[in-house]
């Protein structure tokens, strides 16, 4: 059975949205011990940030009109250095290609921006995700204390 799964650009960040961008925030990440806000007063705080830095790179991903997933890219970051700040997925739609959805979304958002190089971190425990990242082609650039900087030319 195919999952018909939405990928759509957000429009603005009402209370409601957010809610439901800090759940998926929350379940996205319940397993992992490491690498994200725990607190949902800090989710609520980096979700506004994610949304102030560039209203225009924050995609959702939605199955049956709910949110499931997001990413939030950053086509502001610098003049021709683009982020992936954030991107995760509810537990029980990983591994169903939403993911890679969301990536392919927000690189070619990035790529539409003017960016030639997209820079990402991520947990350098979370083999997972580095995987997920070295398949669309990031190459590892250096290690900040627990975090690994990916980078992406495009």
């Amino acid at each position: 059975m195919m999952m018909l799964v939405k990928v759509e650009r957000i429009s603005h960040l009402n209370k409601e949205l957010l809610e439901d961008l800090i759940k998926v925030y929350l379940d996205g990440y319940s397993t992992m011990p490491y690498y994200h806000y725990k607190k949902r007063k800090d989710v609520k705080w980096y979700i506004r940030w994610l949304y102030r830095r560039d209203s225009d790179g924050i995609f959702i991903a939605t199955y049956n009109n709910k949110p499931i997933g997001f990413i939030a890219c950053d086509a502001n970051w610098d003049e021709f250095l683009g982020a992936i700040h954030e991107i995760v997925v509810m537990r029980k739609f990983q591994r169903k290609g939403i993911g890679s959805k969301l990536l392919q979304t927000g690189l070619c958002y990035l790529k539409k921006k003017g960016i030639k190089l997209v820079e990402l971190y991520v947990g350098e425990k979370n083999t997972g995700a580095i995987r997920f990242y070295k398949k669309f082609g990031f190459k590892e650039a250096g290690l900040y204390g627990i975090w690994l900087r990916m980078i992406l030319e495009l």
